[in-house]
């Protein structure tokens, strides 16, 4: 019976000696912030970490997806432009290679959507990530303060494997070409 309690008590005490998850994440975002704090122009410091839970990724947030529709967004504005042109200009001369140059222009518009339509359908997410949200900080080195909402992405094995930021208002994942490790 003793030899029962011990065990228990041996147990108990190294399982309450390890870190939890969100002790690892923690341990690891405030790694990867003196990172960038030694190779950046900015420094960056954390005001506030968020809870850690299941992350939810679609393809709509994929760096890939966000290159897309930047693409798309400038051909469609650059093209409206043209018929504008054109249009102003059908009677006078003669517009025949500017619209063709047009036509495919958006060709190549309708080719980019079938692509993201494409991706996205093919786009699986590993559903056992989790992701840690992170309030930031950042004092440029002109002395400009500004405050950024972010979140770092962990597989199963607590390795940090991404980051979740905004770039023009839309939220982007990037996966990290090195795995950060507490």
């Amino acid at each position: 019976m003793k030899l029962q309690y011990f065990f228990f008590s041996l147990i108990f005490l190294i399982s309450a000696c390890q870190k939890s998850n969100e002790e690892v994440a923690k341990e690891i975002i405030k790694k990867a912030t003196n990172e960038m704090n030694r190779h950046g122009e900015n420094n960056v410091e954390v005001i506030e970490f968020g809870k850690l839970t299941n992350a939810h990724i679609s393809y709509e947030m994929t760096y890939s997806a966000f290159i897309l529709r930047k693409q798309i967004k400038e051909i469609v504005e650059t093209s409206k432009e043209e018929i504008d042109f054109l249009n102003k200009w059908k009677g006078i001369v003669d517009v025949g290679t500017y619209s063709k140059k047009t036509e495919e222009k958006l060709k190549k518009v309708k080719i980019l959507n079938d692509s993201l339509e494409h991706e996205k359908k093919r786009f699986i997410f590993d559903t056992t990530r989790l992701e840690m949200p992170v309030k930031f900080r950042i004092t440029g080195k002109n002395g400009s303060k500004k405050i950024e909402n972010g979140s770092f992405i962990f597989n199963k094995e607590m390795q940090c494997v991404g980051t979740l930021g905004y770039q023009d208002g839309e939220p982007v994942y990037q996966e990290l070409s090195k795995i950060l490790t507490p």
